[in-house]
């Protein structure tokens, strides 16, 4: 049976479809759209659903990748998945934004969807306040099979500290502000905003930016990294700990979830609303080599719970009961 996936448009956001995209190319019988706005105006959600409408697969199987949950709707009389990586977006928006959100990005998909596929037990939990439905499946996102272990001595006097995104809830200022004062050298992911700029200016630490990097720059970037920092307010998942864990690289981030559902045993947890807990973990990283070890070991592990294989498995299951 012909699966049909509908992505949201690429200007929007490049990580929904390259977790994606590890699955989907590995579907033989597929189409895939794009959707042609990537705003979430009036104007641009009825583009998007008329364009899903005149692109739907009536006798095979739609699949909404994620962000346009609202694409479900014109599909209502069709067999549909949708895949859910957050509620950002509806915890973002406030007055009339946030209702709108809550009934064509929550309500109505949920409803209507034959299948709900959640990429983690936090985003599960997090959509329960739309819905009372109890079939929501967990698939969690795949790491790249490409990324590999490549062993590093640390670099214990000045180590190279990598963060990796510059939005909100990449938790940054907080970061930059822990690190004053430790003997670091620190490499930025993503384009920074005035504020971070500053921020950056006022403190005495040696800070490389980087932008539009392809994925085989990033993943250089971890190889040539001591520490992973992902203090992240709010994730729908946490990409960054798994592609760390996989390159054998030690990784810092959030005592909050997904950030300990994805990293389990292998990651040092700190709060990320506290820079002093934050600044005192990744001293205790560098100073501690026989933890730092013992994590990069469980690290390796812990990568193959986020298999590929996996990943296909799963969706291929819920195809297949929709059959």
């Amino acid at each position: 049976m012909k699966i049909t996936y509908f992505y949201r448009n690429h200007k929007a956001g490049y990580s929904i479809k390259k977790v994606s995209d590890l699955f989907v190319n590995q579907i033989e019988d597929k189409e895939v759209f794009e959707m042609p706005s990537q705003y979430a105006s009036p104007k641009s959600i009825l583009k998007n659903m008329w364009y899903t409408f005149k692109h739907r697969n009536k006798t095979g199987i739609n699949h909404i990748t994620g962000d346009v949950h609202y694409c479900i709707i014109p599909l209502m009389f069709c067999k549909t998945v949708l895949t859910v990586h957050d509620a950002c977006v509806y915890d973002n928006s406030r007055g009339l934004k946030k209702l709108i959100m809550k009934l064509f990005w929550f309500k109505l998909p949920l409803l209507l969807a034959n299948r709900i596929v959640c990429i983690s037990e936090e985003t599960k939990n997090a959509i329960t306040r739309f819905t009372n439905r109890k079939d929501i499946q967990v698939v969690y996102n795949a790491m790249d099979p490409g990324i590999e272990y490549v062993p590093k001595e640390f670099n214990t006097t000045c180590p190279n500290i990598l963060l990796i995104g510059t939005s909100w809830n990449k938790n940054i200022e907080r970061t930059i502000a822990a690190l004053k004062d430790v003997s670091c050298k620190v490499t930025i992911i993503g384009k920074l905003t005035n504020q971070q700029k500053k921020i950056i200016l006022n403190c005495d630490i040696e800070i490389t930016n980087k932008t539009d990097l392809t994925d085989a720059e990033i993943i250089n970037e971890y190889i040539n990294a001591d520490i992973i920092s992902f203090c992240s307010e709010y994730e729908g998942f946490g990409m960054p700990i798994i592609e760390a864990n996989a390159t054998g690289r030690v990784v810092v981030t959030s005592n909050l979830p997904p950030m300990t559902e994805v990293g389990g045993q292998a990651a040092f947890y700190v709060n990320p609303f506290d820079v002093d807990d934050i600044k005192q973990t990744i001293i205790k990283v560098i100073a501690d080599e026989e933890s730092r070890n013992e994590h990069i070991a469980l690290g390796l592990e812990n990568t193959k719970r986020f298999s590929l294989c996996n990943m296909v498995a799963q969706y291929k299951k819920i195809y297949k009961s929709l059959i």
